[in-house]
């Protein structure tokens, strides 16, 4: 079953693994292995495991530090 964003709702602070791997473009089978070599910090409440979105956006930012490939584009005189 896909999970789909419909809307906008209150600001949750975890999310759960199959909400983080929607938000990072991925499956979730690909986000388990990033938490448990700690590329993605989570917690875990009881029996559930939890991703900080702190932790979201630290991977992403940690990810444009030393992969970005982003040139700008030149302005091409014709």
């Amino acid at each position: 079953m896909a999970t789909e964003i419909t809307a906008i709702g209150p600001l949750r602070l975890l999310l759960t693994p199959e909400e983080a791997a929607l938000a990072l473009g991925i499956s979730r089978a690909k986000l388990y292995p990033m938490l448990m070599r700690r590329q993605i910090l989570s917690i875990r409440i009881g029996g559930s495991r939890r991703i900080p979105l702190v932790a979201l956006q630290q991977y992403v930012d940690e990810q444009l530090d030393t992969n970005c490939t982003f040139q700008p584009l030149r302005h091409v005189v014709q």
